[in-house]
């Protein structure tokens, strides 16, 4: 497997230390692992709006980089009285969406799924444990705009993740800080052309169990190699 689906740049922000992910630096440690393909997200804009003329900056700095490299806009609700001119600021190739960092409200959701099902967009969208960002939150607008392809960024909780991409022709999940435990739960030959391999580089080395994540991360790569599959980046995008 040579693409990585959930690669961030960019500031990063933990409990207790603030980190910077050099773009170049990023796509340079893919590259010698032998990624082609990413798609990259900054966490700069997880600061705020006014950050975005610094997330701009960043993807400037890998326009001419040896991997193939599909940019990711990290939409915020304060983008969207503005978004088109957000969106076409850059060659925004995916729309993220970050339920639990910025507490997006239903009507807010339902505007970037009608804008993306316009333009041709897909959508990537953090999931998790939490009240607002549990995967069937989602289930309403996954089904009311199938042409909009949607991942949901780690799979959390692994049983919806499972039932969603199996139900939604046009769900996908990536395996970014899923446990193999999570994974040999949701992975079989039903799923496996639902399934993106994804590590959230950089962000887990601000983890505080990293040795444990980067394990989970090297075990998850090769179940999902296990699995012969047709889903790369390249025909995800393609489709």
């Amino acid at each position: 497997m040579n693409y990585d689906s959930h690669v961030h740049i960019g500031v990063f922000k933990n409990k207790t230390r603030t980190f910077y992910f050099e773009p170049k630096k990023v796509l340079s440690d893919l590259k010698c692992v032998g990624i082609k393909e990413v798609i990259l997200m900054s966490t700069t804009q997880n600061s705020g709006i006014d950050s975005f003329s610094e997330v701009l900056h960043e993807f400037s700095e890998v326009e001419k980089s040896q991997i193939k490299v599909h940019p990711g806009l990290w939409c915020l609700p304060e983008m969207i009285s503005n978004f088109d001119y957000y969106v076409n600021s850059y060659k925004w190739e995916i729309l993220k969406i970050h339920p639990y960092s910025q507490k997006w409200k239903n009507g807010e959701l339902e505007f970037v799924f009608r804008y993306a099902s316009k333009n041709s967009l897909p959508i990537i969208i953090h999931t998790g444990f939490f009240r607002n960002d549990f995967c069937y939150r989602f289930v309403k607008f996954i089904k009311k705009y199938p042409n909009v392809k949607t991942i949901l960024a780690h799979g959390h909780p692994a049983e919806e993740a499972k039932y969603m991409i199996l139900k939604y022709e046009n769900c996908y999940l990536d395996t970014a800080f899923m446990n193999p435990s999570e994974l040999n739960e949701i992975l079989d030959k039903n799923t496996r052309n639902k399934m993106l391999y994804g590590s959230d580089y950089l962000v887990q080395y601000a983890h505080p169990d990293t040795k444990k994540l980067l394990s989970d991360i090297d075990k998850n790569r090769l179940l999902l190699n296990f699995f012969d599959s047709d889903l790369t980046l390249e025909n995800f995008f393609k489709k």
